[in-house]
Formats: C-alpha cells, sequence, structure tokens
C-alpha cells in the first residue's frame, strides 16, 4: 500500500490486525441454544416461521448500493480447501465496487482462520482484491480474529471508536443480511446495508440457508432476551 493525499481516512503501510483476546466458548450459548428450541417446539415453530419471512423481506428489498460513507465492513466466509467459493467472491466484488467509487472509504475485511493452517478470511479476500484489480491506493484493514458474525462486528466495533466513523456500510450475501442488521442494531452500529448479488435468487439451497439464518436469529433473540430476563450482564456484554 502506498501513501495518500488528503483523504478522511489515512492509507496504511499494511493491514492493521485486531487481537481481542477472544476466550473459549462457555455454557452460555449451549443453554440459549436449547432454550431457543425450546421455544420453536412450545410455540409449533411460529416465531421461526415469522423470522423467515423477515429474512426473505431483507433479502429481497436490500439494494445492491450504498450512499457514501467513511467506513464498509465485508463479511468473510468459510473458505473451501483454502479458497473463497462464489458468494464470497461476490462479496468481494462488491467491495471492489465501492472502492472504486468512494476510494476514500475505509474498507474491513472481516474473518479469521477457520482450519488449522489455512489463511484467514480477510487474508483470503485481500489476496482476491489485489488480484482482481485493487487500485495501487487503498485503505483497507483486515480483522482477522472472528469465527462468526456476532465476533465480526464486535471486533470491528473497536476500529469505528478508534477512527471515529458514524456510519458504516455493511456488504453481505443477501440471506445473511437480516442477521448482520440485528447483531449490528444490538452494538449500537450506525449502518446501511449493501446486497452483494444483483437480486435474490430462489431456489432450494437458498430457501434453507434463509431458514438456517432466521433459526440463528431467532436464537440470538432469546439469548438476549433472557439475558434481560435474568440480568446475566455477562451474557449482555457479548450482545450490547
Amino acid at each position: 500500500m502506498s501513501g495518500a493525499g488528503e483523504t478522511s481516512c489515512p492509507i496504511f503501510t499494511k493491514p492493521m490486525r485486531f487481537d481481542p483476546g477472544l476466550g473459549a466458548v462457555d455454557w452460555d450459548s449451549l443453554w440459549t441454544l436449547l432454550l431457543s428450541l425450546l421455544v420453536i417446539v412450545l410455540t409449533a415453530a411460529i416465531p421461526l416461521l415469522l423470522t423467515c419471512l423477515h429474512v426473505l423481506r431483507i433479502a429481497r428489498n436490500t439494494p445492491g448500493d450504498a450512499d457514501s460513507c467513511s467506513g464498509c465492513f465485508v463479511f468473510g466466509k468459510r473458505l473451501v480447501n483454502g479458497s473463497i467459493d462464489d458468494e464470497y467472491r461476490l462479496r468481494l466484488k462488491r467491495a471492489m465496487q465501492l472502492i472504486h467509487e468512494q476510494p476514500e472509504c475505509l474498507v474491513l475485511l472481516l474473518g479469521g482462520a477457520t482450519s488449522a493452517g489455512a489463511p484467514s478470511e480477510a487474508e483470503s479476500g485481500l489476496l482476491y482484491l489485489q488480484q482482481h484489480g485493487l487500485p495501487e491506493q487503498y485503505n483497507i484493514r483486515l480483522e482477522e480474529q472472528s469465527q462468526n458474525t456476532l465476533d465480526n462486528l464486535q471486533n470491528a466495533r473497536q476500529m469505528l471508536q478508534r477512527e471515529q466513523i458514524d456510519q458504516v456500510i455493511l456488504i453481505s450475501s443477501r440471506y445473511h443480511l437480516a442477521r448482520c442488521r440485528l447483531i449490528a442494531n444490538s452494538l449500537n452500529i450506525e449502518h446501511v446495508l449493501c446486497a452483494a448479488e444483483p437480486v435474490l435468487t430462489i431456489n432450494a439451497a437458498i430457501l434453507w440457508k434463509l431458514l438456517i439464518e432466521a433459526a440463528y436469529i431467532h436464537w440470538f433473540v432469546v439469548g438476549k432476551n433472557w439475558a434481560r430476563l435474568t440480568g446475566n450482564q455477562r451474557m449482555l456484554g457479548r450482545v450490547t
């Protein structure tokens, strides 16, 4: 990376890497998952189905572009045999479009390594951008410690606080956007959504992914409400 002139965000000589010291998974996640499953059974899955409709609505209606912002988060995706897949590639292409349109925007690639010895999702994303027309001057940082969407946004929030960025663009696949919005709102991150794909294509695989996302959202909401009900500050500290 090389230096830039007058920009709203500085250009760094190398990507900044976060080290938030993530700990081992505790029993809170397992307990709230079981609680979420119990709620689904007791309510005949009606809240889950309503959540599916919410996920579908956001997936269909989110635009594939965004107004000018000083920050952008690009969600990574688990690598396949050490390589990015088509969904992650679309997210990166959307990010590349934004980089060309808004070169002063600070872009944060999110995602750690999901298997031993493999590169991080963020590092693989940067390599793809460098191989596919990334401008000589760019403003990109990597967040390489996270393993899921909640971790992504918790760690990215540290960057927002350091850089005093008020609002960011969240780029991800359409089926994933509802969960991104929910967690960003819970963490008080001002944001706008930007879909990687031009339109939502409905097929069996996408319908399954929408259902999985609805289950994740239901789990998050049940867990957060349980933490509030019981006054569990440890759990609340992870989701707010």
